[in-house]
């Protein structure tokens, strides 16, 4: 197996975060349709001398395997062989079978983000439900309140505003900033 690196560091190139466009591309096709694409020789592919992943390391055989469920494309398997027509149809069977693995995976770690974030959430009513049933004052409970959302989430400043008894415009009545406020943002006057 070759493993290419990039720069005299020694990552491997993957490590390094690299985005690859899929405007225009046949990765496109594969996230639009959600279905698999071979090339036996992508060297003979026009797009091939502007692939760099495949040029540089000498791949003729491709291989793009969506990473789907049945209702959204999570992103694409891309598989290369130095040897033309490497991939044959039990490849493609065991392949499908990772892809699904693989997206599993995802659909996992995607639910557990999820689940935290409304962990946090819930956390937060709580404690706001603790602070309304303590405190008289309104004016209390929202700098409160404005200050934990901003605390429990990754936001630098939280605003609570309410409408006014036409309905017509808002009136700001808590504002909790997590950096200094003399400094100016961009936009500012």
């Amino acid at each position: 197996m070759r493993r290419f690196t990039l720069g005299t560091s020694g990552n491997l190139l993957l490590e390094k975060g690299v985005d690859l466009p899929t405007a225009g591309s046949e990765m496109q096709k594969v996230v639009e349709t959600g279905e698999m694409l071979v090339d036996y020789d992508y060297s003979l592919n026009p797009k091939y001398q502007q692939d760099d992943w495949f040029k540089i390391s000498g791949c003729r055989a491709r291989l793009l395997v969506p990473l789907k469920t049945n209702k959204k494309i999570w992103g694409v398997l891309t598989l290369g062989h130095i040897k033309p027509a490497y991939f044959d149809r039990c490849d493609l069977r065991g392949l499908k079978l990772l892809a699904s693995q693989i997206t599993s995976l995802l659909i996992k770690t995607s639910l557990l983000e999820e689940l935290l974030r409304k962990e946090k959430l819930v956390k937060l009513l709580q404690e706001s439900t603790e602070i309304f049933a303590k405190q008289k004052d309104l004016k209390m409970v929202l700098d409160q309140t404005a200050q934990k959302v901003a605390s429990q989430f990754p936001v630098s400043f939280c605003r609570i505003s309410l409408l006014d008894a036409t309905k017509q415009r808002l009136k700001s009545y808590s504002t909790f900033q997590l950096k200094d406020p003399t400094s100016q943002t961009k936009g500012e006057t």
